[in-house]
């Protein structure tokens, strides 16, 4: 009996043991592969980020940086800011995490520097320039779909794929938004860390601009609502684009931001039925909730009637919700000045709002006037609230204008 218990104790540690071994194993092979993956995933130090956001601080103080470019990749961003708001290119940096497309840009005239925004210490990063422009960036954050960058050790792998068997699936976590005065904040949305990196780039280049933040992307809004009519923007099927970032977020990021200002959010050039040629018909028995980029439907731009699908005959009319059709674009603007002593480059950045609006058929998403701390989501309420400010600017357009 002694024996029988003593041997019973010995298996007890034994297996203990094991378990303790395996979880510190596991633990430790996956904390390596999440320490590699970059860019949303890396473990950087206060120190670090620290570092970070004081050599960017100080570089744009003694170049007298005014305006911020993020993501400029190979510079075209920068001269739209030195075109449309008449600046020299020693004015205009450009932040880019690729060391080539920092060098190709240098060589094209532009001025860029090698920089991840989501390493700045966020809490600790201060207004440097006049104005941010952060166009088609936040789309393209995460580990590229179907494949990581980095040989990854079989303790991740069984880590993602804990709940299934098969391709990872990358959940999405849309917010519908909500009517009336609700505010849309939910913590929820942000518990991916694809979600929370993006956020994170989001907040740290709104809070280096002293005037403005100017966004734009493509518009996921309504993307759960388009797959269960049976179709998908071509966008939304690329390896490339692992963020689908939508205008719920805009104003959860506004709402943790914390800065006194104007935000408004507004989509563009409506999808009015499924023939238009960036929306594709869901292959049948495509599994919508896991890959959506695989087959026919992956890293394509334009629909292809031979190549694609059939699309329904006649074209179906599509939209979001009752009254709204869905949008291919999205953009945004987080304005800092005061509604009625505006500045020359924050006239022209609403001016630049104003006219994407009216030549693309835009209509808002949401808008939070200045000295307000509602968020509203009606297009109507938001173009009753926002009409005194741009009736303002209008005045104003000869003086800023060329």
């Amino acid at each position: 009996m002694v024996n029988a218990l003593f041997k019973q104790r010995r298996i007890i540690v034994v297996l203990v043991f094991l378990k303790i071994h395996a979880a510190s194993i596991f633990q430790s092979n996956t904390d390596s592969a999440l320490d590699n993956l970059e860019p949303f995933t890396a473990t950087y130090s206060t120190k670090s980020r620290d570092q970070s956001s004081t050599q960017l601080d100080r570089f744009c103080s003694e170049n007298a940086i005014l305006y911020l470019d993020i993501g400029s990749r190979l510079g075209g961003s920068t001269r739209w800011i030195r075109n449309y708001f008449n600046v020299s290119s020693e004015r205009v940096l450009g932040l880019d995490i690729d060391e080539e497309n920092v060098k190709i840009c240098n060589r094209g005239g532009g001025r860029c520097r090698k920089q991840d925004v989501s390493k700045l210490n966020i809490e600790a990063t201060r207004p440097i320039v006049t104005g941010v422009t952060l166009f088609h960036v936040i789309e393209h954050i995460g580990t590229p779909l179907q494949r990581h960058p980095i040989p990854l050790p079989w303790t991740w792998l069984v880590f993602r794929n804990a709940s299934h068997i098969g391709p990872v699936k990358y959940p999405r976590y849309e917010l519908t938004p909500p009517v009336g005065t609700q505010v849309a904040s939910t913590e929820s949305i942000f518990n991916t860390e694809v979600t929370t990196a993006a956020t994170n780039v989001f907040l740290g280049s709104a809070r280096l601009a002293r005037s403005f933040l100017l966004f734009r992307g493509p518009c996921f809004d309504g993307e759960d609502a388009l797959h269960e009519i049976g179709f998908v923007r071509s966008f939304a099927a690329w390896k490339l684009h692992t963020c689908h970032f939508n205008s719920s977020h805009i104003v959860d990021s506004w709402l943790k931001l914390r800065r006194k200002g104007t935000m408004i959010t507004y989509v563009h050039n409506p999808i009015l039925n499924s023939d238009n040629e960036r929306i594709f018909p869901v292959i049948g028995n495509h599994e919508i909730d896991s890959e959506l980029c695989s087959d026919a439907l992956c890293d394509q731009h334009i629909y292809n009637y031979g190549k694609h699908t059939s699309k329904p005959v006649p074209p179906l009319q599509l939209f979001e919700r009752p009254g709204r059709p869905f949008h291919l674009f999205m953009s945004a603007i987080f304005l800092f000045e005061d509604a009625g002593k505006l500045s020359a480059p924050s006239i022209k950045a609403l001016l630049n709002v104003e006219r994407v609006m009216t030549k693309k058929r835009g209509m808002y998403a949401s808008c939070s006037p200045w000295g307000s701390d509602k968020i509203h989501f009606s297009d109507a309420t938001c173009q009753e609230l926002l009409e005194p400010l741009f009736s303002n600017i209008r005045g104003l357009e000869s003086r800023v204008v060329p």
